[in-house]
């Protein structure tokens, strides 16, 4: 995914993030899109809330184990 993939599709995430805030899947996507877009602390964010809407979720587990390691 380029830049700009990766800024469009945040965007369409987010949107559906307005309409459906509990939509831990789409939380998952932003977070991932805002990690490739080099924004660590926004992905961490989006995975935490992924997590807290949906926990034990195994993929925004790993998500968010991957931004804590990136971070030290």
């Amino acid at each position: 995914m380029n830049r700009t993939n990766a800024v469009q599709a945040e965007q369409a995430f987010l949107a559906a993030l307005r309409l459906a805030p509990a939509h831990y899947k789409a939380r998952n996507n932003a977070g991932l899109c805002a990690l490739r877009l080099g924004r660590l602390e926004d992905a961490a964010a989006q995975f935490q809330e992924a997590l807290r809407l949906h926990p034990g979720d195994a993929i925004a587990q790993a998500n968010l184990d991957l931004v804590l390691k990136m971070r030290r």
